[in-house]
């Protein structure tokens, strides 16, 4: 989450710098990490607002580089030709529409994780304070996750995301054939 947060430098046409609201800065401008074992972490700004948040997270989804690449052979990842006819205006409005993003769990799990190490209390280990976790920012989060999930079940209705999602269970054969192996 921090990596995609140093990445956005430029404003938005309010004039607001995501990357200045968000994160700890020198007086160069460059992001400060966290010491010891959260080294390669960028500070955030703790508490973090609202508008922060809401932001982020729609950063996070239209980030292409997140999803894992499938790793079976066969199985071709790329949709560019099968999405070329599209609305502008549509475009402008949900610049991830025809992008492959993380699923709706994943999404969930970057929530988990923003408000555990926004809790998280290590000034020795990490040089890090904790602090408490805003009502509002957790509104604001969930709004956003509700808005992902649809956007994931269009994108799976539309053929741009895969229909399934996590680990299939065995099937009859494959059930005999582990009982068989495990029986030898």
């Amino acid at each position: 989450m921090t990596r995609i947060l140093n990445e956005l430098a430029g404003a938005d046409p309010r004039g607001l710098n995501i990357r200045a609201m968000a994160l700890v800065l020198d007086a160069n401008g460059n992001a400060i990490e966290h010491t010891g074992t959260a080294r390669g972490v960028y500070r955030l700004v703790l508490p973090m607002c609202p508008d922060t948040a809401r932001r982020l997270f729609a950063a996070i989804s239209v980030d292409t580089s997140l999803p894992k690449k499938k790793r079976r052979l066969g199985i071709d990842d790329d949709i560019e030709d099968e999405v070329n006819t599209h609305d502008a205006n549509e475009e402008r409005l949900n610049p991830g529409r025809n992008l492959k993003t993380v699923s709706a769990q994943t999404y969930q799990n970057y929530k988990s994780a923003l408000k555990w190490w926004h809790k998280h209390h290590d000034p020795d280990g990490k040089g890090k304070e904790g602090s408490v976790w805003p009502d509002a920012v957790e509104e604001q989060i969930n709004q956003q996750i509700a808005s992902y999930k649809r956007d994931v079940g269009i994108k799976k209705r539309r053929g741009v995301m895969s229909q399934k999602e996590g680990k299939s269970a065995f099937n009859f054969i494959g059930y005999t054939a582990l009982c068989n192996y495990f029986n030898q």
